[in-house]
Parts: structure tokens; C-alpha cells; sequence
């Protein structure tokens, strides 16, 4: 879970890397942990950077040991679903099942200012729905959301019509764990 590279130029300023998404969040409830994660998806593991400038430096002069997906901030385009829409989503669910939630995933974890693009792009467009399955299947095809929607449990519902699911990681969730070992750091 680290990213490693050499300063691709002399002078080269380290800050200007921010670090892999899954090192950049928190995540607020425990509880919603592996929805994250499946909103998330590969982008979890993605480098986040500060221009298109950086990124370019380091994937041709950086060293690096492995392929990796670099989100420039200036260049990328968030797409954070609209209000009404969350609003929509929400009432959707309580309408499926009573105390059912839905909320924006962005909503969900933590983040510095800095990378709130980065996180734009990678949580914005999804919900994460509490309650059974019947209720984030009603908020993901309702004709005024159509947006993908994930249960606590991490199953996934796309408007597209993909659903996608099954049995856990054994292990736990990543956020989390990533989440301990750095307030772990922080007090040594």
C-alpha cells in the first residue's frame, strides 16, 4: 500500500505526489467500510498528483516498480451526483424498507482539502445503501436516479444492469486496516 518512486528530476518537489487514494481517506463508520471499497473499486490503488505535469514526470523518469493509474487533479473531471438526486435516493430507500438509507459515498469518508477532486472522482458518483438489497436494487433503477448504488455488505447494483456480489474477502476491509496502521504511526 505504498508507492514508491525516484525524484524524477532535480529539485523535484515530493508534496506535489499526494500518495495512493486508499492512503488519502478516512473512513467515518466502520460500518460502511466495504461499500467503500466496492464504490471505490481499482481506483482505490490509484496515485493521486497534483498537475498532469507530475504524473508524466513519473511514469518517465520516476523508476517505477510497478504499472500504475496516476489521477492528475488538474486534469481530471469530478462527477459528483447532483443533490436532488440524493435526495431522491434517499427517500427511494426509506420507502423500501423502513430506517434504510442511502447516502452519497463521498459523504461517507474523510478527506484534506487538497485532494478533494482526486476524491470527487472516485466517490462521487456512487451511493451506499443500509438496509436489505431489495432497497439499493429500488434506489439504483428508480428513473430519477439511475445511479450505482452498494449495500453495507458490498454488493453492487448498476443501472446498466451489472449486479455483482457474493461472499467476502476473508481478512476484512483494506480502508480499515489502513486506517488503524496509521494511527498507529501517528502515536509512535
Amino acid at each position: 500500500m505504498s508507492f514508491d518512486f525516484a525524484r524524477p528530476c532535480k529539485g523535484f518537489d515530493r508534496s506535489r505526489v499526494k500518495g495512493l487514494v486508499a492512503n488519502l481517506v478516512s473512513v467515518k463508520d466502520p460500518a460502511t467500510a466495504t461499500a467503500l471499497e466496492v464504490c471505490a473499486g481499482g481506483r482505490l490503488y490509484q496515485v493521486v498528483v497534483d498537475s498532469a505535469e507530475t504524473g508524466k514526470l513519473l511514469l518517465s523518469k520516476g523508476k517505477l516498480q510497478r504499472r500504475v493509474t496516476i489521477i492528475p487533479m488538474d486534469k481530471i473531471r469530478p462527477k459528483v451526483l447532483p443533490k436532488a438526486k440524493a435526495d431522491r435516493a434517499q427517500q427511494v430507500a426509506a420507502a423500501a424498507e423502513a430506517g434504510a438509507t442511502a447516502q452519497l459515498a463521498l459523504s461517507l469518508v474523510g478527506y484534506g482539502d487538497e485532494v478533494r477532486a482526486a476524491m470527487e472522482y472516485v466517490f462521487g458518483g456512487s451511493l451506499v445503501c443500509s438496509g436489505n438489497g431489495e432497497a439499493a436494487k429500488q434506489v439504483c433503477f428508480d428513473p430519477q436516479v439511475k445511479t450505482r448504488t452498494v449495500t453495507l455488505e458490498g454488493d453492487a447494483y448498476d443501472p446498466a444492469g451489472l449486479l455483482s456480489g457474493g461472499s467476502k474477502r476473508s481478512g476484512g476491509a483494506v480502508l480499515l486496516k489502513l486506517q488503524k496502521l496509521n494511527a498507529a504511526r501517528a502515536e509512535a
